[in-house]
């Protein structure tokens, strides 16, 4: 059934930081939207983005992939830097996305199972009507604090993010960058209602 999202679109996504009608500055809080996602990626890579919703366009401000660090350390560094916005970390690690609640984030799991497929199409939807944009890994320019490189991994991964052809469900392989990405579509389509108390683990 082949690739997820078409490559095309996926490249028309793809935007120059340096140059502000593509790209611009990341708003003030809480003048916009900003959460973060989190694929948990047991086996070799934790991955977090970062995404602010401009309009009605996302972009991508962050990612940051693990594969050497420890949860602690990982779930140390989401606190500090990532600590004033919801997560959507996907559901399978309970007691780490139980540890975020105790340390005081707003954590809303995402449950594959049940939601994977609707959130895939929601990328999709994003990306035909320009609505989803990238740094391109390709532009980096460290005196502006422009680092592409960063976003590498995630675009590669979402242009070989493919079907297999005998169960029509995305393969698991080398797919953390994107469903992080898809955690972060649930933000979109069920936003936190900030007029409600948030619950937050007291253990």
């Amino acid at each position: 059934r082949g690739t997820v999202w078409d490559n095309n679109l996926i490249n028309a996504a793809l935007v120059d930081p340096r140059k502000a009608e593509e790209c611009p500055l990341p708003a003030a809080d809480p003048l916009t939207e900003k959460w973060t996602s989190l694929d948990w990626g047991f086996i070799g890579q934790a991955v977090l983005l970062f995404q602010e919703k401009q309009a009605e366009t996302v972009f991508v401000r962050d990612c940051r992939i693990w594969s050497k660090e420890s949860y602690t350390e990982i779930k140390q560094e989401i606190k500090e830097d990532f600590g004033n916005y919801p997560i959507y970390p996907d559901s399978e690690a309970v007691a780490d996305n139980e540890d975020l609640k105790r340390m005081g984030m707003r954590v809303v799991p995402v449950i594959f199972s049940k939601e994977k497929d609707f959130l895939i199409s929601r990328v999709r939807w994003r990306l035909e009507h320009g609505l989803l944009k990238i740094p391109n890994p390709d532009i980096t320019d460290l005196a502006q604090g422009i680092d592409g490189r960063k976003y590498f991994t995630l675009v590669q991964q979402m242009k070989a993010y493919h079907y297999n052809e005998k169960t029509g469900k995305p393969e698991k392989v080398n797919d953390h960058c994107c469903d992080a990405l898809i955690c972060g579509m649930k933000h979109i389509e069920t936003p936190i209602d900030r007029s409600k108390p948030i619950f937050r683990s007291l253990g």
